[in-house]
């Protein structure tokens, strides 16, 4: 029998979830440990755990359904009176023998103690799961923390399917091209001209995640199919779509401003939360009007407005415009003004903190271009690691 820690054991299978698109739980167990990996049609994870103890035996490699496996692991950790000490496993011709040893908690009757055994049906694996089993070749340096923090923001204004599925990596930024256009600096180093010219989907990156948060030491590679990574903890690959032509970077490119307001971000997403609320409920958007050159010269403000009910006014701390001789309005849904701010009001960082985790500034920029018939708007701030797009129908009567 071989056994492992069965914390470290639950730790583990739990963190595969993203890459169990299939149900399949691949196991390799050698003298060194137990490999357990994922491998969905999106990527592979694995991880390897050390034996807490191991009688010798032949290498050998099997695949059982991920759910029940799971299940019966979480159902025996979770009892009132024991608590789940390790999980050992032998072949038996086409099942696998997991043993739980249970320890009576503090306080609980010894005769508590026990082992119970379950029996999983368990099937050959294949040459491509083999492959999910295997080492991987990634030797670039990456930020593991600031990959993590890319994708938390970017994340939050994807979507599972469509053209907002997927962020867009060049050597100088990341893009996400969805409701709106949304674009954040490449600060990643070396690994940003490996990144550079790749696509990665949302249910890709939910798998990268798991690496970033389970160490820091991340190294990257790539090969034909795949972006591969590694850390202390876990090894795998993502698939990913090379980029064709970056519309999002042309339209960012292609942007020239006619004219900046800036306020204070923090009160402007305050307006833009409150009214997000009712606007669902009636399924409304809100009138948002940027005031003429000499209403801004004479302190006027962005005006908001929910279902003809009483303006909010923005103040705007400082202004540049071309002169606007009338108003500027357009209809826009409270949520799509919020995602293009790409992050909430505990996001804040201090223009002087180099350290900032979060790349978002309490003064928002806030620079039009208008036409006759459609207005296109770009937020970011002082700082400029940061920026989004988008291009709404102008209101002219």
């Amino acid at each position: 029998m071989r056994t492992v820690d069965a914390q470290e054991l639950i730790n583990v299978v739990n963190s595969l979830k993203p890459a169990m698109g299939k149900d399949t739980l691949l196991m390799h167990f050698t003298e060194e440990g137990l490999t357990l990996a994922g491998l969905d049609t999106g990527g592979y994870l694995r991880a390897t755990l050390e034996y807490a103890s191991a009688e010798e035996g032949d290498d050998f490699y099997v695949a059982t359904a991920y759910k029940p496996f799971v299940d019966v692991l979480q159902s025996y950790n979770s009892a009132y009176c024991t608590v789940l000490e390790s999980v050992g496993f032998e072949k038996d011709d086409n099942t696998l023998v997991v043993s739980y040893e249970q320890k009576p908690k503090s306080g609980a009757s010894d005769k508590y103690a026990k082992t119970l055994r379950m029996r999983f049906t368990v099937k050959d694996i294949l040459s491509k799961q083999k492959e999910a089993l295997s080492p991987v070749e990634a030797e670039t340096p990456a930020n593991a923390e600031l990959l993590k923090t890319d994708f938390s923001i970017l994340g939050s204004v994807m979507s599972t399917t469509g053209k907002a599925s997927r962020i867009s990596f060049t050597e100088d930024h990341l893009y996400v091209d969805g409701t709106s256009k949304y674009a954040l600096g490449n600060d990643l180093g070396e690994s940003a001209e490996l990144l550079s010219g790749v696509q990665l989907s949302l249910e890709n990156i939910n798998i990268m995640k798991v690496v970033c948060d389970a160490g820091e030491n991340l190294l990257l590679g790539k090969n034909k199919a795949y972006l591969l990574f590694e850390n202390e903890n876990y090894s795998g690959g993502i698939r990913y779509n090379r980029m064709p032509a970056n519309i999002t970077e042309k339209a960012f490119n292609n942007f020239t401003s006619q004219a900046k307001v800036t306020v204070e971000r923090r009160y402007f997403v305050d307006v833009v939360k409150q009214m997000a609320v009712s606007a669902k409920i009636n399924d409304s958007k809100v009138l948002m009007t940027l005031p003429d050159t000499a209403a801004i010269a004479d302190g006027a403000g962005i005006r908001l407005q929910l279902n003809g009910n009483e303006e909010v006014e923005i103040p705007i701390l400082a202004a540049n415009s071309d002169d606007f001789e009338a108003d500027i309005r357009i209809s826009v849904k409270p949520d799509d003004l919020l995602n293009a701010l790409l992050g909430d009001n505990n996001l804040l960082a201090d223009a002087d903190d180099e350290e900032a985790e979060y790349p978002f500034l309490d003064k928002l920029d806030i620079l039009y271009q208008v036409e006759q018939r459609r207005v296109t708007i770009e937020f970011t701030d002082e700082m400029g690691i940061w920026k989004s797009l988008m291009a709404l129908a102008r209101i002219t009567h």
